[in-house]
């Protein structure tokens, strides 16, 4: 890729969050040949942000070595002058909570077949970047998404379930640590152990596989307080509700499933999002339920309108203005591959890499919890927010590692606290008004020596 020299053409911007745009765009190859890619750029203000960045270059350094059909595939990383850029498989669709907000909004909702299908895919792409194991001498990776929710999960207009975002991932080739009291991931698909402050493993995906499986079933929320701290109180208890009392219709066998999904006790659950996905599938045969990606397809469509690249008719003067603002970064964009390792340790991992960075940072905890279960149990005292609950269903927007750095960066642009002098330049201070105040005695005396004089 260095050699090609691969430059990227932006067309128009999909999406913008608290830590990064993404715009779809057209990679130019060799030929004139061209790829649709989307292009996620970190914010300009974060760039400041050692730590972010770092992150940020995590998440590609990771992604880069995830290659499955249900899982967003990472191209390059490259850098622009102080930008950084992730470019990235383009999923022409929706992600599943535009999906199941459509729908809900058009009184379409989501069959049980259908359901059950989002879910086993969810489940293969997870299974995938579990067992992944060092190319090098086969030693797992431990890789766990962290963020497994609607967001996260996109849904292409042929019917692809593929996961994105394993920048909150846990895995051996992580090369920076999250600041311990920060929790990734939001509230209301957190394991009860990640609320509990216990360090958590694959099974908490899992988990947040169950969630989904029975929002997409119910259409309402599993987990959705008034607070973030009901929120969470609510994960801890994790008590969740028959799906047989709130739809006589779904089958039996199918709560027994999204009950185990969801137990509290992580030994209680599937212990592999395979047997989840196997459990499901057999549920699928049981019940003569037929379901294919041609399906689902078909439903993406119906949410787009039909219109293929959903954003492709904006308006020409918008997407110039757009090509405007990044297109000499674009431009100037270098593959970090091409440049070897960077400064901030992002590059393509080798087989020894992964097995002599997996070595190293295995003894050490992607994420402390007991810090952030401090900062919950503070929380307890402090009196239930009396805000309602907003008219849609939608989950409170809490992203707490980017409320942390958009702290950060406020804080950053206030002026820097005075420093105390230097002792050096105290003591020159001292020395030069001990010097004038002997000088001015001086000149006193002399002063009145000639006034006796005159006299």
């Amino acid at each position: 890729m260095a050699a090609l020299e691969q430059k990227y053409r932006i067309i128009d911007k999909l999406d913008s969050g608290g830590m990064a745009e993404i715009y779809r765009a057209e990679a130019e190859l060799i030929q004139g040949m061209k790829k649709k890619v989307a292009i996620k750029r970190i914010l300009p203000h974060l760039t400041k942000n050692a730590k972010f960045v770092a992150m940020f270059l995590d998440e590609a350094r990771l992604s880069l070595h995830l290659d499955h059909a249900n899982i967003v595939h990472v191209f390059d990383i490259g850098r622009a002058g102080s930008t950084y850029f992730l470019v990235m498989e383009y999923v022409d669709g929706v992600n599943l909570r535009v999906f199941g907000r459509t729908l809900r909004e058009r009184n379409r909702p989501i069959r049980i077949a259908e359901a059950i299908f989002i879910t086993m895919e969810i489940c293969k792409g997870l299974a995938y970047a579990h067992e992944m194991v060092s190319p090098d001498d086969g030693r797992p990776l431990h890789i766990v998404h962290r963020d497994v929710s609607p967001p996260n999960v996109l849904l292409s207009r042929n019917g692809e379930v593929k996961l994105v975002d394993f920048g909150l991932a846990k895995a051996a080739s992580q090369v920076e640590q999250t600041d311990p009291g920060v929790v990734k991931g939001k509230f209301s698909y957190l394991s009860p152990e990640a609320a509990s402050g216990i360090e958590v493993d694959h099974r908490a995906d899992i988990f947040a596989a169950g969630i989904i499986l029975f929002e997409l079933l119910t259409g309402r929320r599993l987990f959705f307080g008034e607070s973030d701290y009901q929120t969470v109180e609510l994960v801890r208890q994790a008590y969740v509700p028959s799906l047989l009392q709130l739809d006589p219709r779904i089958p039996a066998e199918l709560d027994v499933v999204a009950q185990r999904a969801l137990a509290r006790d992580r030994e209680a659950r599937y212990q592999t999002a395979n047997e989840m996905h196997d459990a499901l599938a057999q549920l699928l045969f049981q019940h003569g339920l037929k379901v294919t990606s041609q399906d689902i397809g078909k439903l993406v469509r119906r949410c787009r309108g039909d219109q293929p690249g959903g954003t492709a008719n904006q308006d020409t003067r918008t997407r110039g203005v757009i090509n405007n603002l990044i297109r000499d970064e674009i431009g100037k964009f270098t593959s970090l591959e091409s440049v070897g390792a960077d400064a901030m340790g992002a590059r393509p991992l080798s087989p020894d890499d992964l097995a002599n960075e997996s070595a190293s940072l295995m003894q050490r905890d992607f994420v402390d919890p007991r810090s952030w279960t401090n900062e919950f149990v503070a929380l307890s005292s402090v009196p239930p927010s009396s805000t309602p609950l907003p008219e849609t269903d939608e989950p409170p927007e809490v992203f707490s590692l980017e409320q942390a750095l958009e702290g950060t960066a406020d804080a950053s642009s206030q002026p820097p606290p005075r420093q105390p002098l230097p002792w050096r330049r105290v003591a020159a201070a001292v020395l030069i008004f001990a010097a004038l105040g002997a000088l001015s005695t001086y000149l006193l005396r002399w002063l009145g020596v000639l006034g006796d004089r005159g006299g």
